[in-house]
Formats: structure tokens, C-alpha cells, sequence
């Protein structure tokens, strides 16, 4: 079973946190944070996992005494989507070696409300950083496949000597990509050879 919580107004309303704890141990989760994000909470490890896929959360953190930690974090990084950051809690230090591998951070308790809103707070500016960052090395990806893409002529074609190989242009005889450009003629038009059908035309210079 899963529950949210809807009656706080949200300072933040895009970032989502999940809690993974026992039903008894919620409002040690929920009360702290409910001013700064939108908060849900399962005992469920499995509905978790179905919610992350679903809801794709921002942060999403396990109660390690209550819950079984490792196969929880791990599965949330073999999700089909894009995984959560992880916060992790756990009372006794050793058990942080299960998992210190499969989350992004380990709080332990006993803790202070106050700790746990600071914890959950910078977890979510690093992954809002994260993802700014992601975002312009996106748009930056997108600008040079937009710029091989418009010269992708220049980018594919093969030199042999004077001889140049255009694989984007066709052959006007068979239709076939495999034209090669042996000669220059008048009023930018070129001499282009079909290594396929072995034709020859005259067409407009590919620059």
C-alpha cells in the first residue's frame, strides 16, 4: 500500500520523495519533510520499486533496520528507468558495507528531524545540479549531431586520390548510392561516376 501526502503546500512541488519504512516509523519520515517536498510512503519494497518506475521520484529513502536495504537499492539501479538518488538509514554502522555501494547516501540514527531535512535537502540540489548539467551536455550533443547532420556529405565522403566518394549521393541510371566525383566542369557542376552500374552524368557540384 502506498500513501502520499497532499496537504502541505509545497515550496517545491516538482520534487517527489518516496519512503520505504515500516507503517509505525512514517511520521518520523513524513513530518520533517513534508514542507519541502512532496512526500509517499510504502512499506513495500516492491511496490516501491513499481512506484519509482512509475512516479520517477526524486530521492527515494530506505529505512536499512526495517527493510531489506541491499535487494532494495539494488533493484531501484536495475530499474527500467532512470534510478532515484538513494538515502539510505540505518542504525547500526556495519550495515552501511551492503549497501554503501548501491545508494548515494547513509544517514544513521538516531537523528535529528532537522539532520534528516538537511540530508534530503542537499541530495536534492546535487541531483537538480546533476541533471541542469546533464541537460546542457544534452543541448550540446543535440548542436554537434545537428551540425554532422548538415554536413554529413562532407563528413562521409571517402578521397581516393582526386577521386571523391559521395555516399549520400545516388546514381540517376540505377538508383544506387555510389557515386563518385571525378571532375570539375563549368558553373559549379561536377563529372560524377556510378561504381555500381559504371554510368556517367553531369550534375550540380556537391560542396
Amino acid at each position: 500500500m502506498l500513501t502520499a501526502d497532499t496537504a502541505a503546500p509545497l515550496p517545491v512541488p516538482s520534487v517527489g520523495v518516496l519512503v520505504v519504512c515500516p507503517n509505525e516509523l512514517v511520521d518520523q519520515y513524513r513530518a520533517p519533510l513534508h514542507a519541502i517536498c512532496r512526500v509517499a510512503t510504502t512499506a513495500s519494497p516492491e511496490v516501491a520499486v513499481q512506484y519509482v518506475d512509475r512516479a520517477k521520484p526524486t530521492l527515494v529513502i530506505v529505512d536499512g533496520d526495517r527493510t531489506n536495504a541491499a535487494w532494495t537499492c539494488e533493484t531501484m539501479t536495475s530499474a527500467r528507468t532512470e534510478r532515484p538518488s538513494i538515502l539510505v538509514t540505518v542504525t547500526r554502522p556495519e550495515v552501511a558495507g551492503q549497501v554503501i555501494d548501491k545508494c548515494d547516501s547513509i544517514l544513521l540514527k538516531p537523528f535529528a528531524p532537522n539532520l534528516l531535512v538537511g540530508r534530503v535537502g542537499r541530495l536534492i540540489r546535487l541531483r537538480q545540479r546533476s541533471e541542469h548539467a546533464r541537460q546542457n551536455s544534452q543541448r550540446l550533443l543535440e548542436r554537434v549531431a545537428d551540425t554532422r547532420r548538415k554536413s554529413a556529405h562532407l563528413r562521409e565522403r571517402r578521397a581516393a586520390g582526386t577521386l571523391i566518394e559521395w555516399p549520400n549521393a545516388r546514381c540517376p541510371h540505377c538508383d544506387r548510392a555510389s557515386a563518385v566525383m571525378f571532375d570539375y566542369a563549368a558553373k559549379r557542376r561536377a563529372w560524377f561516376a556510378c561504381l555500381e552500374c559504371r554510368k556517367v552524368w553531369l550534375a550540380q557540384r556537391v560542396e
